[in-house]
């Protein structure tokens, strides 16, 4: 079977991209359900990715612009998970254990909490069958009020860090902009694909 799995983790989501050919489909849906369904964490394993995050945190404070959004995330929703880092704070990730992680992924990893989507040459009623084979063993909820669910407040405010070692003066400006479901959403994108991105390799 050939296939290309991708996946990424942003502040208020996580998704896994699974690309293959049109007869794996069923098999590539299979795949994800048992990973998401029955995932299981070694706790050996999990000490080693531990490790791997440390290095990964160590690596990011190079990342100019990377330090400089999850300072202005922090600075705007201090007191709600949205402003907190991505990667989890260095300190408390190495506190991490696999119960903790299973609990999280009990609480989390809900139906009401999963969308599957397919595109490309897909059936779609063959397709709905595949993943509820794949994803029907997973609750519809948690049964319980989940943590941070609560709204986060956007809190106008400034902050300034010191870094010698940035050898550029970096600045992040955030404004309290419409969220999905707002009507003026899709006009914000516009305006934001107008504004453009500022690559100093380019412009500078």
């Amino acid at each position: 079977m050939g296939g290309r799995v991708e996946s990424d983790v942003d502040r208020e989501f996580s998704n896994v991209n699974f690309t293959c050919f049109k007869a794996d489909i069923g098999r590539a849906v299979a795949l994800i359900g048992d990973a998401v369904s029955n995932a299981t964490l070694d706790h050996a394993e999990l000490e080693i990715a531990k490790q791997e995050q440390a290095q990964a945190h160590d690596a990011s404070n190079k990342d100019q612009e990377r330090v400089t959004l999850e300072a202005v995330h922090f600075n705007s929703f201090r007191d709600h998970m949205m402003g907190q880092p991505i990667a989890g704070d260095a300190d408390n990730v190495q506190n991490l254990s696999a119960d903790m992680l299973n609990a999280y992924r009990a609480a989390n990893y809900t139906g009401e909490n999963i969308v599957v989507v397919g595109t490309g040459s897909v059936e779609h009623d063959t397709f709905v069958e595949q993943v509820n084979d794949a994803f029907g063993s997973i609750q519809q909820g948690a049964g319980q009020e989940q943590a941070n669910s609560d709204k986060c407040v956007y809190t106008p405010s400034l902050l300034m860090m010191r870094d010698d070692e940035m050898y550029n003066a970096n600045v992040g400006v955030f404004f309290d902009a419409p969220s999905i479901n707002d009507e003026d959403y899709y006009s914000f994108l516009v305006l934001r694909h107008m504004i453009g991105d500022y690559d100093i390799q380019k412009n500078g």
